[in-house]
């Protein structure tokens, strides 16, 4: 059972994630270029203290990592937990609009282009393939973390391809990033991406090898949670207020983002939750 002290960090963290959620939205929404997508000069402070923030984030999740031992194995058997069999269903549909959205991409690189940009198009393309694998993915491990028949942990290398889905998009960043200036969304999206890898093949690992989980595995799955929550969650926002001019014209797709937070945190607290029990 936690103690108020345990719980201390906990709250810590999401109330620091709520923090630079609002402060992301405002930046947003009253300090960016609607013409070209990019924080005004005004708006520079306010990306010092989102990153400070963060900073302070990732310190409450490396204390909250530290804070308990996690002797549970990390992926339970066929039943494991209610909450992580919706969360895996979300997180399938929310990869099937994910490799729609970046279909209809390929088709506009393609669709009337005087010089064929091969770089951004094999990237979407490969980013849209292993969208519609992690589509599949996800929906067994919803089957098997519901009870049924389909046990995902049978699927070895398979359970490396949502990894390759974040690695296909960090990718593409880096390389728009030698020629294109870096703005507070694009370092979200790599802070967010860079923890998803981590705690995806933190996670794929420990389903191949059937092992305990270590503390590595809680603090990035918190880690993917704030971030995915800073990035997912204000823009978002901006875009239900129809200014989809402040998201810069990334390449965006906040759902499936903001999904893979809420899964690694909903697997995070299953494996408190059993360890505890142990």
């Amino acid at each position: 059972m936690r103690t108020r002290p345990q719980l201390i960090p906990w709250i810590l963290t999401f109330a620091i994630t709520g923090a630079a959620v609002v402060l992301r939205f405002v930046q947003l929404l009253l300090f960016t270029d609607s013409s070209t997508g990019r924080v005004t000069a005004a708006g520079a402070p306010l990306s010092y203290g989102l990153y400070a923030l963060l900073l302070c984030a990732g310190v409450c999740c490396t204390v909250c990592a530290l804070h308990q031992s996690h002797t549970a194995v990390a992926v339970a058997a066929n039943g494991g937990s209610r909450r992580l069999t919706v969360v895996s269903y979300l997180v399938s549909v929310a990869f099937f609009f994910d490799f729609i959205y970046r279909c209809f991409l390929c088709y506009d690189l393609a669709d009337g282009a005087v010089y064929l940009q091969w770089n951004d198009l094999v990237s979407e393309g490969l980013t849209a393939l292993f969208a519609l694998l992690s589509c599949s993915y996800y929906f067994v491990v919803g089957r098997s973390y519901g009870g049924g028949r389909y046990d995902f942990r049978a699927f070895r290398f398979f359970h490396f391809v949502p990894a390759l889905w974040g690695l296909c998009r960090l990718l593409t960043i880096l390389a728009k990033m030698v020629s294109v200036l870096v703005d507070t969304q694009t370092v979200c999206e790599v802070l967010f991406l860079v923890a998803l890898l981590l705690f995806l093949l933190s996670f794929a690992t420990a389903v191949v090898t059937s092992r305990h989980a270590g503390r590595a595995v809680v603090f990035f799955g918190l880690l993917v949670f704030v971030c995915g929550c800073v990035l997912a969650l204000p823009g978002l926002s901006v875009l239900f207020t129809g200014h989809r001019g402040l998201l810069n014209g990334s390449l965006y797709f906040g759902p499936a983002d903001l999904l893979l937070g809420v899964f690694a945190l909903a697997f995070v607290q299953d494996l408190r939750r059993r360890s505890a029990a142990d």
